[in-house]
């Protein structure tokens, strides 16, 4: 399931990027963001199924203590709990380095100085969830090395070797920047003169973003409720592949036209 997703998602992206470079001979900003995204997004993929086969530090309390230190399943724990922590960094940067495409597009389709004021203010927040991300994942869990701990047990704050305070910090940051990044383009299609049809298509496309923000709520709920890391990896290469694809539908949709 983890590649079947990344290989839908990745193939969006590279066709974008393809028919932008076969018909212009160059990449503009956003293909090099989402480039970029899809480099994390690769590393991110690759440590999902180690991840899941050996399980990090979410180990079940009867089995914990028959863990041997020095171990093979001592040193994979171990391995997988650092691979997870790196995977979540991974993930957190390639969806924000989607929004920053998305918000480069829009900067390119502005009209007036509200849109202009908006995307500004959108470009410092992103900045600053992105941020805040980064360091609840340095400060949250304390000492550090509680994400890939065996025992003495890190203890129930952590669910599938991640701070719980993790998932709602960047849970609501995810969905807060996606709401900003679905804000912008309400008044240009409002503005649009076309028909009543193109307006809705054109509406339906900018509004994909609520897909993603169905599919972060939907892994933060699960990651919550079940704490399982299969179910956790699998939601969130869902949430993934949805957002890449809705990243570079706009971008698609607009090559053929500028063409």
């Amino acid at each position: 399931k983890t590649w079947l997703l990344y290989s839908i998602g990745a193939s969006i992206a590279i066709v974008r990027i393809a028919i932008r470079f076969f018909l212009t001979k160059r990449l503009r900003t956003e293909e090099y963001f989402v480039l970029f995204s899809l480099l994390c997004w690769t590393v991110d993929a690759a440590f999902i199924p180690f991840i899941v086969k050996y399980g990090g530090n979410s180990i079940p309390a009867e089995r914990r203590p028959r863990i041997i230190p020095g171990s093979q399943e001592w040193i994979n724990r171990i391995m997988t709990g650092k691979m997870f922590v790196g995977a979540w960094i991974c993930y957190i940067t390639m969806i924000w380095s989607l929004k920053c495409s998305i918000l480069v597009f829009y900067g390119r389709i502005k009209e007036n100085l509200q849109e202009q004021k908006l995307i500004k203010v959108t470009w410092w927040v992103l900045g600053a969830t992105w941020l805040a991300c980064i360091l609840s994942m340095f400060l949250v869990c304390r000492p550090f090395k509680g994400y890939w701990q065996i025992y003495p047990d890190p203890g129930s704050k952590l669910t599938a070797s991640f701070a719980l305070e993790d998932v709602w910090i960047i849970g609501i940051s995810n969905i807060l920047t996606d709401i900003l990044l679905l804000a912008i383009p309400i008044p240009l299609v409002y503005r649009l003169r076309a028909s009543p049809a193109r307006k809705f298509m054109v509406g339906c496309i900018f509004s994909l973003g609520i897909f993603v923000i169905v599919a972060t709520i939907m892994r933060i709920y699960f990651t919550i409720k079940i704490g399982c890391i299969r179910t956790m990896a699998f939601w969130r290469m869902l949430e993934t592949c949805t957002a890449i694809i809705v990243a570079n539908c706009p971008g698609v949709r607009q090559i053929p036209s500028r063409s």
